[in-house]
């Protein structure tokens, strides 16, 4: 019996000692209380840094809505004040487009340099340009005042542009004149023109009866579109109908139909209240207004024009993303037609050589 109690106890000795050597033995309640704290300390610090992590995200998100929020203020404000002064300079243009009008219904006082015996002009003359708005001419007085008695009138049809400068100077000399001019006469008239101070000059230069026949042209072919656009697109009950007649086309009259390249004219030494630019954009303005007032059609064609860009660009954004759409081979075709026609139509005859 003792050698077996003997051998019970080696047992639990050995057996004790063998799992308190590996680790997985019996802890007293003290070591097993300290090794749960030390558990519980780590999950709260994992915790901890997590929460402060978490805090710091949410505190860079508020700082970041807050300078987005303030940038798109900040651009809202700008686009706001962009549009002011883009409104702020339409209507500046338009108050000055507004008083050189009313200044050359009044009269301007120019120096014409255009010496020529069949239009009855001579050299070094002070002339009053003026415009008749309800008649759509300038006229050319000896004489301030309505009364005066008009010594030249040119239609503003007949008008191509006005140019600052001497660059289409030719002092009275017409096309036939300058092709048959030796060249001793055109040096001297180059130095003679190269004499005049080019920033108080400026030039109305007449259209060719080749430029107007090319324009009444275009102007039928414009109303021809302008129908087949309508049609088209469905505007041709709403819109107002469109006139088949052709485009009338009158020859140069008046100081136009002398054969004079243009109108050489200089501000006075004194001055006339305006510089040479800005009567150069009073008179090119007076021409795209007739433009646009006697060929609406020109201006309906730009517009469709810009539509038709737009939407193009619309497509060809819609196609990358999404494949290109299914067209009929008869509307593609239909379509490219109207729009080939559109690029070809000229839709402004008041193009500024300088």
């Amino acid at each position: 019996d003792e050698d077996e109690d003997e051998d019970v106890d080696t047992a639990d000795v050995f057996s004790e000692r063998s799992a308190m050597s590996s680790g997985h033995g019996a802890l007293s309640p003290a070591s097993r209380q300290n090794s749960l704290g030390t558990a519980k300390s780590d999950d709260e610090d994992a915790l901890g840094s997590a929460a402060e992590h978490i805090f710091q995200l949410a505190k860079l998100r508020t700082l970041l809505q807050s300078e987005r929020d303030h940038s798109q203020s900040v651009i809202e404000k700008l686009k706001s004040e962009l549009a002011m002064v883009k409104d702020t300079v339409m209507l500046e243009r338009e108050r000055r487009a507004q008083e050189l009008k009313r200044a050359l219904l009044e009269g301007v006082k120019f120096f014409c340099h255009t010496k020529n015996s069949k239009a009855a002009l001579k050299a070094d003359e002070t002339y009053y340009l003026r415009y008749h708005g309800y008649k759509q001419i300038f006229t050319l007085h000896k004489k301030h005042g309505v009364k005066s008695k008009p010594v030249h009138t040119l239609n503003i049809a007949h008008v191509a542009f006005a140019a600052v400068g001497t660059k289409h100077f030719t002092m009275g000399v017409t096309r036939e004149q300058d092709a048959k001019e030796t060249t001793k006469a055109k040096s001297a008239r180059a130095q003679e023109i190269h004499s005049l101070s080019a920033s108080k000059c400026l030039t109305i230069v007449f259209s060719t009866e080749q430029e107007l026949k090319a324009e009444a042209a275009s102007i039928r072919e414009a109303k021809e579109l302008t129908k087949k656009v309508k049609c088209a697109t469905g505007e041709a009950e709403e819109a107002e109908p469109v006139v088949d007649e052709p485009a009338a086309f009158a020859s140069p009259a008046g100081l136009a139909g002398t054969g004079l390249v243009g109108l050489d004219l200089e501000i006075p030494l004194k001055g006339n209240g305006r510089s040479a630019r800005e009567w150069v954009d009073g008179i090119n303005a007076l021409k795209q207004v007739y433009t646009a007032t006697e060929y609406p059609e020109l201006k309906y064609l730009e517009n469709v024009r810009q539509k038709s860009l737009k939407k193009s660009a619309d497509e060809n954004r819609d196609m990358h993303k999404n494949g290109p759409p299914a067209v009929s081979p008869e509307k593609s075709q239909r379509t490219s037609e109207v729009v080939a026609e559109i690029k070809r139509t000229p839709t402004s005859f008041a193009s500024v050589d300088e």
